[in-house]
């Protein structure tokens, strides 16, 4: 009686385990918005390093070929984007990464 018991009651266990519903974690969580901005500044650490003109050095030819006060450095394919003012005027420099050719694109 004892063995029936426990058959039974190892039946029905059983049963329940296989119906409780399993909650799978994803194979790939999406990086927090920190990391994201983290693995960015360091991909565009890695690309500065590989250029010849550095951050500083191509603000400083942009306001060597034009006059104005910088707002903003931004290295995008090859070239530094340099954002200035110019008395209220906004306008964007650009200087070749490896070059240090200063250019601005006709408006």
């Amino acid at each position: 009686m004892k063995n029936r018991m426990f058959f039974i009651r190892f039946i029905v266990s059983g049963f329940l385990l296989a119906a409780a519903p399993v909650h799978a974690q994803p194979a790939y969580a999406p990086p927090s918005r920190e990391e994201q901005i983290q693995n960015q500044l360091l991909e565009n650490g890695a690309e500065e390093s590989r250029t010849r003109v550095g951050r500083r050095e191509a603000s400083e030819l942009a306001r060597e070929a034009f006059e104005g006060r910088v707002l903003s450095v931004r290295l995008e394919d090859g070239y530094w984007r340099i954002r200035m003012d110019q008395a209220g005027n906004v306008f964007n420099v650009f200087v070749d990464a490896n070059s240090g050719r200063v250019s601005r694109p006709s408006e």
